[in-house]
């Protein structure tokens, strides 16, 4: 702990050093670094201001090798970088000593900003922290007034940035040389204050671990540590008498929990007569004794109370109680068993009421089971025969269901075929309607041929009147003429035979489609018949079907009926084997209940007596039988 305060305070001394060091060299530096910036920025403008009229005579004279003969000389100096000439607002010339670091330049330039109008003779001054360059802008100016151009010079400021390195590494050295000498110093002052608080704080230990022999040399000093060195001299005495009655009170203390473990062992076993032994010489620690010992007298008490009442309370005494004078837990112990006992008393008069009425309803309920047992028996057996019944009608039902179906399936067959057989009349119907009109046509074609025979007969017989008039020459001519006219008759002839034919025809095709649109007629009545037949039939088989599912609905439920019915049979038997148990249960009950005694001691006897008298008179046969 000593260690941690030496190393704060040196940290802190050392702290303080060190920002004053870093504050004295940080304003060093800037203030040499603004004296080296402030005697750079002369001696440029003193180069601008030197060079200026020159250059300007130069150009006003058009003498570019005096412009370079004076631009040559600033080579020497190794900081220069470039020159720059604009006349008229035009490049005059370039000039530089390293065409390397052209880019360089070119960019710096590019970036100088214009000449003010009242900027004078002196120039203006820029700096390129980026590429180490300070760039000098001047006016070119003749005759005090006249402005014929501007230069740029570019010095390179590596020489300050050096100088301002050089000062900053001189400056850490010296911080770190004061650093460490001041550093030094303040250790060995701290240690020379701590050491001697490090040797009290272990006389301080030395006595918190119990070690009260030992030297302390600090108590001769003057100074504060002198004035803490006795005082832990004192300290260690009180701690000595202190620890002496310490070691006393704990022999005390020792000697009370033995005696206290003796009897809270005893107490453990159910054992309360022991006690505490109460005779110490601190008051605090007799009257703890004395308190448990109070504490064992009142629960042994009320223990030995509480034992009493249940011990009558086993012999079947209801009015038995704890009459001691207790408080607290104790007085609600009390009260708790004194109103239980009241309780019981109540408990079981009621328990001996309840087992009277509870006798008489099972002997009733007995009674109804076996008339329930009987009935259920009887209705069991109607339901099995009304059950084999209904699985009959059942059957029935559905073979109708079946043959209904036949039937239904049978006049859709014949309503198809009727329907068929209308289709059918009516394309013979109109197939002999086409053939009529093709007779008309026929007849037409032989009217035609009739025409074309009776031209023919008279072209023949023309030709053969030329014939007779030609002579011996038209003897040939006529002969074909006869021929032709024969032709002509037998053609006539066959036509009027075929269109007999044909006339006879149409008028049988005619009686024919009569015949047909009747027949026709006949089967749509027919199909019509039909139809009505089938959709009844559709019907009743789908009231049949529906009556086969409602006949096996009731099928079902009268098994489910009759299942319940023998279940409820069987319950039956078991409410009465129950009845039974429940009438043997009563009886014990109340031969259970007579062992507790409701009176007091002096009329129990007698009351006993009577009640088992009364009950045993009072129970019904029933009961006797049933417990016998």
């Amino acid at each position: 702990m000593l260690y941690t305060i030496r190393v704060k305070l040196v940290f802190m001394i050392l702290l303080f050093i060190s920002a004053f060091t870093v504050v004295i060299t940080a304003y060093w530096a800037r203030s040499y670094t603004a004296e080296l910036r402030a005697g750079f920025e002369a001696a440029l403008t003193q180069t601008a201001t030197f060079l200026a009229p020159p250059l300007a005579a130069a150009i006003w004279n058009f003498e570019d090798y005096q412009v370079r003969k004076t631009l040559l000389g600033l080579d020497v100096n190794p900081a220069y970088r470039f020159a720059r000439i604009v006349a008229d607002g035009e490049l005059f010339l370039e000039h530089t000593n390293d065409e390397s670091d052209f880019s360089v330049w070119a960019d710096v330039v590019s970036r100088v900003p214009d000449l003010p109008a009242d900027i004078g003779k002196s120039g203006e001054i820029t700096f390129f922290d980026d590429h180490q360059i300070a760039v000098i802008r001047a006016p070119l100016v003749i005759d005090t007034d006249r402005v014929v151009g501007d230069v740029m010079f570019g010095f390179s400021t590596d020489a300050i940035r050096q100088s301002q390195d050089d000062l900053y590494q001189r400056a850490v050295g010296i911080a770190v040389i004061s650093f460490g000498i001041a550093g030094t110093f303040i250790f060995l002052l701290a240690s020379s204050f701590t050491r001697p608080l490090a040797r009290v704080a272990r006389m301080v230990q030395y006595i918190s671990d119990g070690e009260l022999d030992f030297e302390n040399k600090e108590r001769t000093r003057r100074d504060e540590v002198g004035r803490i060195a006795r005082a832990v001299d004192e300290f260690r005495e009180k701690n000595g008498a202190i620890r002496e009655l310490e070691r006393d009170r704990q022999r005390m203390l020792d000697k009370l929990a033995t005696s206290v473990g003796t009897v809270v062992a005893k107490a453990v076993d159910g054992e309360f007569s022991e006690r505490v032994e109460a005779e110490f010489d601190d008051a605090v620690l007799n009257e703890l004794a004395t308190g448990i010992n109070d504490l064992l007298a009142t629960v042994d008490r009320g223990l030995d109370d509480v034992q009493s009442s249940l011990t009558s309370l086993a012999g079947g005494d209801l009015n038995a109680s704890m009459t001691g004078n207790y408080s607290g837990a104790f007085r609600r112990l009390s009260d708790c068993v004194n109103t239980t006992f009241d309780k019981l008393h109540e408990i079981i008069g009621q328990i001996d009421d309840s087992s009277r009425v509870l006798t008489e309803s099972a002997i009733e309920t007995k009674r109804i089971a076996d008339d329930l047992s009987q009935r259920s028996r009887h209705q069991a057996t109607e339901l099995e025969a009304t059950s084999q019944a209904v699985e009959n009608v059942s059957e029935l039902v559905q073979k109708s269901a079946a043959t209904l179906d036949e039937m239904d399936a049978q006049s859709r067959s014949a309503l198809e075929q009727a329907t068929s057989g209308e289709r059918i009349i009516e394309e013979g119907t109109v197939s002999i309607s086409e053939l009529d009109q093709h007779s008309d046509r026929i007849l037409e074609v032989v009217g035609v041929i009739e025409g074309i025979a009776f031209q023919t007969n008279l072209i023949a017989l023309n030709a053969s009147v030329e014939a007779a008039r030609a002579g011996e020459t038209g003897t040939g001519f006529a002969v074909v003429a006869k021929e032709i006219r024969a032709l002509a008759e037998r053609a006539k002839s066959e036509a009027g035979n075929v269109s007999s034919l044909i006339a006879e025809n149409s008028v049988r095709t005619g009686r024919s489609v009569d015949q047909m649109r009747k027949a026709g007629a006949l089967i749509k009545d027919n199909i019509v018949g039909i139809r009505e037949l089938s959709i009844e039939i559709t019907r009743v088989s789908e009231a049949a079907a529906q009556q086969a599912s409602q006949a096996s609905n009731i099928t079902n439920s009268v098994s489910e009926l009759d299942d319940m019915t023998q279940h409820n049979a069987s319950l039956a038997d078991q409410g009465r084997t129950s009845a039974e148990r429940l009438s043997a249960a009563a009886e014990g009950l109340m031969k259970s209940v007579g062992v507790f005694r409701k009176e007091p001691a002096d009329a129990e006897g007698e009351i006993d007596a009577s009640n088992t008298k009364e009950r045993t008179s009072e129970s019904p046969p029933e009961l006797q039988t049933a417990a016998g």
